[in-house]
């Protein structure tokens, strides 16, 4: 996976939304496999990238957003993690308020 990282940097640039997306994948990769504290250094360029190319409401921003709380809150950062999960409208089981009420 951070090979893959790699080919979609040097063929799209860092700032690219696929490049952003695989970035999100491995940090997300990372927090199950424990390393929060990597998954977080991935998770974190990677919102803020999706942020200002897609826009908050846009679903790779809230996955974004979703996988850099959960780093946070592994990492003992809770209110931080409450904070950018209030700011996305996610909540803490990975599920927005909206899918919950549409899954119904």
């Amino acid at each position: 996976m951070e090979r893959a990282l790699a080919i979609f940097e040097n063929a799209l640039g860092s700032e690219h939304s696929n490049t952003n997306r695989v970035r999100h994948n491995l940090a997300r990769l990372l927090l199950v496999a424990g390393d929060a504290s990597k998954a977080f250094s991935l998770s974190e360029p990677a919102l803020a990238a999706h942020e200002k190319k897609l826009g908050r409401n846009h679903a790779w921003s809230k996955d974004s957003a979703r996988v850099t709380a959960d780093a946070l809150a592994k990492l003992d950062r809770v209110e931080e993690a409450e904070a950018l999960r209030a700011r996305y409208g996610i909540e803490e089981d990975g599920q927005s308020p909206t899918r919950v009420m549409n899954s119904a």
